[in-house]
């Protein structure tokens, strides 16, 4: 029989860079990537090396000062059917207002609906690289514990982000999804995703 897939739902501000995360997450895979449009935006259908399926909904997205009843129906409906929410969030972002009414108003709804379960939810905190100093950008960092002032910038700018949007998220991990500066994709975001599907 055939593995069930896993479903992961990208939800973010316009400009986050959902959909470079997205090809981030896609890589160079070997299989066949199926780019189908669906309501709540464009899904990504692969198959893993060993046959595990698994499907990204990038959703459309909506803008800093929040997001429209449509944009909300469409992050409902991709976070409805996931296994796991990525939450992308810019960085070098001052506030998160968007971000924490989108997952305030995802609360409420699931609440409302008892035989559906409001998925974990990893907030990526991606474009790390345009932190200060802007200049130096050669990965891989040890954000978690270096010295370098780099790497103590995106520590501070995860614990920011950390303390905006609170328990309403599962875990943080900061990334660079820019295609050929790519930073903590698989040995970030993929471990978090992985450790957080069992409570789906």
């Amino acid at each position: 029989r055939s593995a069930r897939p896993i479903t992961l739902a990208v939800l973010g501000a316009v400009k986050a860079g959902k959909s470079s995360l997205v090809n981030a997450l896609l890589g160079n895979q070997s299989a066949a990537v199926d780019r189908l449009p669906v309501p709540s935006g464009v899904r990504y259908d692969l198959t893993l090396p060993g046959g595990q399926p698994v499907s990204l909904l990038d959703t459309s997205g909506y803008g800093e000062a929040g997001g429209t009843d449509a944009d909300f129906a469409a992050a409902a409906e991709a976070s409805r059917d996931a296994d796991a929410i990525l939450l992308v969030t810019p960085a070098t972002s001052p506030g998160r207002r968007a971000d924490v009414d989108l997952l305030d108003r995802l609360r409420e709804w699931f609440a409302g609906k008892p035989h559906l379960r409001l998925p974990p939810v990893v907030v990526v905190v991606n474009q790390v690289d345009l932190l200060s100093p802007k200049a130096d950008w050669s990965p891989p960092y040890d954000w978690k514990a270096g010295t370098r002032a780099k790497e103590v910038n995106i520590r501070d700018c995860v614990e920011a982000v950390k303390e905006q949007v609170g328990p309403r998220a599962a875990d943080y991990v900061p990334v660079c999804a820019r295609e050929g500066e790519t930073f903590n994709i698989a040995e970030g975001v993929v471990p978090a995703v992985v450790a957080h599907l069992d409570h789906a």
